[in-house]
């Protein structure tokens, strides 16, 4: 799944009362783990949480997109650098899944949600998002992929 819709004007969502951390609920951490990030495409970096720099194979939890993609299936890579190079030029939403190759045979799902809005004052576009881990992983063998619950 890949999408991006453009935004121009005002995003209807703003208007929502939004709580701070909603990602986080309670109801939510037997089933995910999630963590925003950012990213300032005229400075080319991306700004990460501690959990998602370690499940992406990163040291920092600062880096390039191209590092930060390193991980993701082959197949979905150039789909998703396409996806933030269109949602760095002109403010808009995102979305994608894919999976991070955790190790020769294991596999972890991502999806990703995420927007790119100018903020007040700036002429730059900020790209924020959240990524969602399942808290499962695959695991490939000769036959096709298993689920694991972590």
């Amino acid at each position: 799944m890949f999408k991006i819709a453009e935004m121009p004007g005002a995003n209807p969502f703003r208007t929502m009362p939004m709580m701070i951390g909603a990602m986080n609920e309670p109801s939510l951490m037997p089933y995910c783990l999630s963590e925003e990030w950012s990213a300032d495409p005229s400075e080319g970096t991306i700004r990460i949480g501690e959990w998602s720099a370690a499940l992406h194979g990163l040291s920092s939890g600062e880096c390039g997109l191209r590092n930060l993609t390193r991980a993701y299936a082959a197949v979905d890579r150039s789909h998703i650098l396409s996806l933030f190079e269109r949602a760095a030029s002109t403010p808009s939403s995102f979305c994608f899944s894919t999976t991070l190759n955790l190790s020769e045979n294991r596999l972890q799902p991502l999806f990703c949600i995420a927007r790119s809005v100018v903020q007040d004052g700036a002429d730059d576009l900020q790209l924020n998002g959240v990524f969602i881990f399942p808290r499962f992983r695959l695991e490939t063998g000769p036959e096709r992929p298993m689920l694991h619950y972590a």
